[in-house]
Order: structure tokens, then C-alpha cells, then sequence
């Protein structure tokens, strides 16, 4: 009986020696799954920041890579970085700003997503959602990216998992565009069986594409599926500075979604309608006007009313007229007294009308609904009196933020959108 016992105890220590080799290797047979799963992280993240910078990569931006793996937190199922010291957001702003070449880091960020060190994905994924998702400047135009960096980004973004691609979709977008390679671009969309996938990347082929990539856009709108078809809309949306010829070929398009019975079609179609002129401002008022009176208004009407007479869309081409301006101002002042309208979608149209006029006439209004004490609305008229009585802001919202001044109040849209 001593000797057996003698032997369990010899297996037992021999078992605790080999522990810590056991959790570094990250063997799961550790009676200490959390502990195991620590060690293991740290070798992946160890072996990630050791790795040298493949041939052809900018080793600086490597660098740079290699720093958001070794001092944030990497998760590597969401492709996200929880940075104490914001290096994420630092590159990320760096390009934005424009400090540094999208174009430049393209090959490099390419040759990152395809590491085989799952923590260098996905900062890579990471700068590329922060960094090259909104467009890469006016000045940009189809040619300014070679075509094989174009292909081998693109294609590195669809080996990776679906929550990788989401966030480096729009930038390989923006690459295909910009090289000329917009039909092998659909061709990746178009045989991609994952409607998520498909309506991020339709989402941004207009940023640059313009009118070249509307055709494509207008069959995409058209897909039965409800996220792909509002990404035919959002597309749009994304394109800064809509030219006379622009206008004229979008708007009407646009339109047709007005009266469309999916709730996040028709506002989408209504907040893209808003960059129009003219005859099209109106078709968004006479809707609004006339589903207030049918008792079937929503907060989906409201996306066309929000920044509609904003200073800075008074200085876009196609300005709402006063007339226009009248017209929606009424109809906001009527959306937060309709008695039997959500209070979310009147303390909605509340935060679109103070926005875009404080002066004395609204002030009297806010006054007047809180004598009246508009069931629902105290605390949002308490903010938005607040707001209005400021002395140190006469003229309402800066021109450069229609949402400036107001806190956020509930603002629903039904929308079918996915991230990126």
C-alpha cells in the first residue's frame, strides 16, 4: 500500500512539473482553463510582436502594427483594439488627416491581413475600418491606385472571417474604384452568398465611383433583399458634393423609394433626397404633410427633415428656398404636438427643429408646450429650453454641425444597415 501510494505521489509531482509547459504551449489538458488561455494569449501576442516585416512592407507602419498587438487589447473575434493609449485611433487619424498616404500603406496593411498571426489581422482590420473607410479625398480619382495592389487587397479581405471583412471591406472598395477595377469589384460582390457582406461593400462604390458606378447601383437596388437594396441608397449618400449632373440623374431615382413599404428604404430615400433641389425638397414635404394628416407618419419621415435648413446645407448646391424652409419648420412644430404620435418620434422632430432654428419663434414654442405640459416631452422641452435660452449662442447650431448644441435625444430609424 506504501508503494502505491509512493507511485501516485511521484505522478502527481511529475504532472505539476510539466504544468507551465503544458500553458505555454497552450495545451487545454491544464486543469486551469483561464489560466491556460492567459498564457496562451500572451505567447500569440509575443510571437506576434517579434515578427519581422515581411518583403515589400513599409517597416515603420509594421512597426506601428506590431505596437497596437503588444500594447492593446486585441480581439480577435470583432477584428477590435481597446487601446489605453489610443495607438489605434492615433494611426487611424493619421490617415484621415491625411498625415499619411492611404495609397502608400495599402501593400503593407495587405501583407498584415495576411500574417499568420491572428492578432496582426486584426489590427490591420482594425486601421483599415478607422483609417480608409470614408473617402480618401476629392482629389482622388480612378487610376491613382495600381490595379495588383487593388486585387491583392480585395482578395486578402475575403480569406478572412466575416467580422474581418466587414471592417476591411470599405477600404478594398475604395481601392478597386480607385484602380479601375470596379468590374472585378462586383464580380467579388455579386457571388458573395452573405447579404451582410454584400450591402457593406455596395455601400461605398458611389464615394468614388460617382456616376460611373450608378448604373451598378441601380440594379443593386432592386435585390429582394432589404440590407442590400438600402445600401443602394446609402451608396449615394456617401458621395460628397453632388454636381448639377449628378442631381439630375440621382434624385428622381431616389424618389421612387419615397413611398416604398419598407420603413428603412423609404427614410434612407428621404434623407438622401434632402442633397436635391427644387421639385424633389418638395416631394419630401408633400409626403411627410400628407402621411401626418393620414395618421400614418413615422419617424422614418423625419430623416429628410433633420438638416434640411441647416446653415451649411443653405451653402450646398440646390439650397431648400425659404418657402421650403417655412413648409418644413411647420410641419416639425406639427409632428411634437400630434397627440397621438410616439413620444420618441416627437421628441425626434423636437431635437430636428431646435437644431436648425433657434431663435425666438421656436423659443415661444418650447415655452408654449411647457405650459401646456405636453405628456411626455418635460424633460426633453427642460433640455431643449436650456439649450435655446443660452446667451452665448444666438444664432443656434455652428453651420458646420446641424446636431451641434442639443444633447442627442431618441432619434429611431428602422434600419436594416450592418457595421462598416
Amino acid at each position: 500500500m506504501k508503494r502505491l501510494h509512493s507511485f501516485k505521489q511521484f505522478v502527481f509531482l511529475g504532472l505539476v512539473a510539466a504544468l507551465p509547459a503544458t500553458l505555454v504551449s497552450g495545451c487545454k489538458k491544464s486543469s486551469s482553463p483561464s489560466a491556460a488561455a492567459s498564457a496562451s494569449a500572451s505567447a500569440s501576442a509575443a510571437a506576434a510582436v517579434n515578427q519581422k516585416p515581411p518583403a515589400g512592407a513599409d517597416p515603420a507602419l509594421w512597426q506601428q502594427l506590431l505596437t497596437i498587438v503588444e500594447k492593446c487589447n486585441i480581439n480577435v473575434n470583432e477584428a477590435t483594439a481597446s487601446c489605453s493609449g489610443e495607438e489605434s485611433r492615433r494611426l487611424g487619424d493619421d490617415f484621415t488627416s491625411n498625415r499619411r498616404s492611404r495609397v502608400d500603406a495599402l501593400k503593407t496593411l495587405t501583407l498584415a491581413l495576411g500574417s499568420s498571426e491572428p492578432k496582426i489581422q486584426a489590427a490591420a482590420a482594425g486601421v483599415l475600418h478607422a483609417g480608409f473607410r470614408s473617402s480618401w479625398g476629392a482629389d482622388r480619382k480612378p487610376g491613382d491606385v495600381k490595379a495588383e495592389d487593388a486585387d491583392a487587397l480585395l482578395q486578402a479581405v475575403f480569406k478572412l472571417p466575416k467580422a474581418y471583412i466587414r471592417r476591411a471591406l470599405p477600404a478594398a472598395v475604395h481601392a478597386s474604384i480607385l484602380a479601375d477595377r470596379a468590374p472585378a469589384l462586383y464580380a467579388q460582390l455579386d457571388q458573395t452568398k452573405e447579404p451582410e457582406i454584400t450591402s457593406v461593400g455596395y455601400r461605398y462604390v458611389m464615394t468614388h465611383g460617382r456616376l460611373a458606378a450608378f448604373p451598378k447601383i441601380q440594379e443593386v437596388s432592386k435585390n429582394p433583399e432589404t440590407r442590400v437594396a438600402l445600401s443602394a441608397i446609402e451608396a449615394v449618400q456617401n458621395m460628397d458634393k453632388w454636381t448639377d449632373e449628378e442631381q439630375a440623374a440621382i434624385c428622381p431615382w431616389a424618389t421612387q423609394f419615397l413611398s416604398d413599404a419598407r420603413p428603412s428604404i423609404a427614410a434612407r430615400a428621404s434623407s438622401a433626397i434632402s442633397n436635391c433641389g427644387g421639385k424633389f425638397l418638395d416631394e419630401i414635404l408633400s409626403t411627410g404633410e400628407k402621411s401626418l394628416k393620414e395618421g400614418t407618419f413615422s419617424s422614418s419621415r423625419l430623416s429628410g427633415l433633420r438638416g434640411l435648413c441647416t446653415a451649411s446645407r443653405k451653402t450646398q448646391p440646390n439650397p431648400p428656398t425659404d418657402a421650403q424652409c417655412d413648409r418644413a419648420r411647420s410641419l416639425l412644430e406639427k409632428v411634437v404636438q400630434a397627440p397621438k404620435l410616439d413620444v420618441a418620434t416627437k421628441s425626434s422632430a423636437l431635437v430636428a427643429l431646435t437644431n436648425q432654428w433657434n431663435d425666438a419663434r421656436t423659443l415661444a414654442f418650447v415655452k408654449r408646450l411647457q405650459a401646456s405640459k405636453a405628456e411626455g416631452l418635460t424633460e426633453q422641452l427642460k433640455t431643449a429650453l436650456r439649450r435655446l435660452e443660452r446667451k452665448d449662442s444666438p444664432g443656434g447650431a455652428p453651420s458646420g454641425n446641424p446636431h451641434s448644441g442639443l444633447p442627442r435625444l431618441p432619434r429611431p430609424l428602422p434600419s436594416a444597415r450592418t457595421p462598416g
